[in-house]
């Protein structure tokens, strides 16, 4: 059981107050590209709503898991996590992978039902990373240690560079495409207008990015500075180790300076 999920739902993160809507973000990633640490930030702004994976299924069984019920839908989690999880100010936020949205309409591709509910949010933050080839080792690490943030932070120590193959890394490059693919082709079948985030951005020029982020929320008058980074990033030697690995495995030899 993930430590970041144990927390993510715990009551000490509620609002004290249930407050009405009157505007709901939407932010748009996929795994690895940086959404735990900016909807972490702007939930300690306290001004932001808590913008939380809500069509998470690992998220939902734990929540039934806390609360004894047999079952959820993702609707009913969603319109409960509304009433505990909506600032003060009236503030809705909700992070969402492409993956995600596919399970939760059971469908493969694109529809007016997928159309419609990313619609009715007010704003849209798109999550990007440039180098997928990171992304998907980074992926590959977490979803084999259950590692999902530093907080969980030792699990990673027990994993070594020959518990993952090549394949698990295609693999992952395959899935982070498709995700970061799926969103650049729902945005425009929905003619979204999105405020585009790189995570190589958000790591080199924090407080900058974040900045831009809560000025496009239209709420970067109510909140005084931007908060410390409240979780750290979890690349190792190991991520490193698989990168060169990989690189070497596709035939790349040059051009190793961009690594981080």
């Amino acid at each position: 059981m993930s430590n970041k999920n144990l927390m993510e739902l715990s009551s000490c993160r509620d609002f004290t107050a249930t407050t009405p809507i009157n505007m709901k973000y939407l932010i748009l990633a996929s795994p690895r590209s940086g959404s735990t640490l900016v909807s972490r930030v702007l939930f300690e702004t306290k001004m932001a709503g808590d913008p939380l994976e809500y069509f998470n299924r690992y998220l939902l069984e734990l929540e039934c898991r806390i609360n004894g019920q047999k079952e959820l839908s993702f609707d009913r989690f969603l319109d409960e996590m509304k009433l505990r999880r909506t600032s003060p100010n009236g503030v809705f936020g909700m992070q969402l992978h492409y993956s995600q949205l596919l399970i939760k309409f059971s469908s493969d591709r694109i529809n007016n039902s997928m159309i419609s509910f990313v619609r009715d949010f007010d704003k849209h933050i798109w999550l990007r990373r440039k180098n997928k080839l990171q992304q998907a080792i980074s992926f590959v690490i977490a979803k084999k240690s259950g590692a999902w943030s530093s907080e969980d932070k030792k699990k990673i120590e027990k994993l070594e560079v020959e518990d993952i193959s090549m394949g698990d890394i295609l693999s992952a490059l395959r899935f982070v495409y498709l995700n970061d693919y799926g969103w650049e082709c729902l945005i425009r079948a929905a003619k979204l207008d999105v405020h585009e985030v790189w995570y190589e951005d958000l790591v080199t020029n924090y407080e900058c990015v974040c900045s831009g982020i809560l000025r496009f929320l239209q709420i970067n008058r109510d909140i005084e500075f931007v908060p410390a980074p409240p979780i750290s990033r979890q690349g190792t030697e190991l991520n490193e180790r698989l990168l060169l690995d990989a690189l070497n495995w596709l035939g790349v030899k040059e051009g190793l300076s961009w690594m981080s």
